[in-house]
């Protein structure tokens, strides 16, 4: 069996609409001879191309139109050929935490690389740049933390905001952090340590 046979079986096994990696095919065979596999697919329309080294089979609805699915499965891929993390956005964090009702209309992303779109059957996904040490996927909730606290900034992100948080999760929850504060960058450390000392002291 060729080694585009055996690419073409694989891709064949990957669900539909799904977001794929290179890095599934390497296993089989040269990169040149794999490239050059995905290219005669997404020629002929089998294969959609995401970015770079991310493909997907569309779900075909109509002719013209065509459905990949986003999300975490994206995200995933993302981070498996960049290497770099991908976390929530701001805008959808401080939702999530009820620090805002606001709700993030577009699909948007912080990220470790740079700042760039990605058009996907004319769904834009954004990924804008966030520095490293707020990019922690240790804990669900300090994701979303450090997330909020970029975002918001130092002026905004405080005391009162981790008490809004807490209205929303409990205090059990935001107490989840205190063995992450070694991992926060010290002026959001220095929040989290004054709410946990009025909530000793009180």
């Amino acid at each position: 069996m060729s080694i585009s046979q055996i690419i073409f079986k694989e891709i064949a096994r990957m669900p539909i609409g799904e977001p794929f990696t290179v890095e599934r095919l390497k296993q089989y065979g040269q990169w040149r001879s794999i490239q050059k596999c995905l290219s005669r697919m997404t020629q002929s329309g089998e294969l959609d191309r995401i970015d770079k080294g991310i493909y997907a089979k569309p779900i075909r609805v109509r002719r013209s139109y065509r459905i990949i699915r986003t999300g975490k499965v994206l995200v995933d891929c993302i981070e498996e050929t960049t290497h770099e993390t991908v976390i929530k956005s701001g805008a959808h964090a401080v939702n999530l935490l009820g620090i805002s009702t606001q709700a993030q209309i577009q699909e948007m992303y912080y990220w470790t690389g740079r700042s760039k779109s990605i058009n996907i059957e004319g769904k834009i996904i954004t990924l804008c740049y966030i520095n490293k040490k707020y990019a922690n996927k240790s804990h669900p909730l300090l994701e979303l933390f450090l997330s909020a606290a970029y975002f918001l900034g130092r002026k905004k992100f405080t005391i009162e905001t981790l008490k809004l948080v807490e209205q929303r999760l409990g205090k059990d929850k935001i107490l989840e952090m205190e063995e992450y504060l070694l991992v926060m960058p010290m002026w959001v450390m220095t929040v989290f340590r004054q709410y946990f000392s009025g909530i000793k002291n009180g």
